[in-house]
């Protein structure tokens, strides 16, 4: 999955809408790090929480 300008292709995760949520609601983890931690839309009614997956533990799409 492409994130966007700047950030390319980012390893399996899951996407929380949680309007309103701040980065230190989660722990105040960085951005990018193998822990939860929220978009740059902190804050806002848009926040989304970004929770990282283990490579291994992901379901991939089985495409012919």
């Amino acid at each position: 999955m492409q994130l966007g300008p700047g950030i390319g292709h980012w390893h399996p995760h899951m996407m929380v809408f949680s309007p309103y949520y701040e980065n230190s609601m989660l722990g105040g983890n960085e951005f990018g790090a193998p822990l939860p931690f929220v978009s740059d839309d902190a804050g806002t009614p848009f926040a989304v929480v970004l929770i990282p997956v283990d490579e291994r533990l992901a379901i991939k799409a089985n495409y012919k």
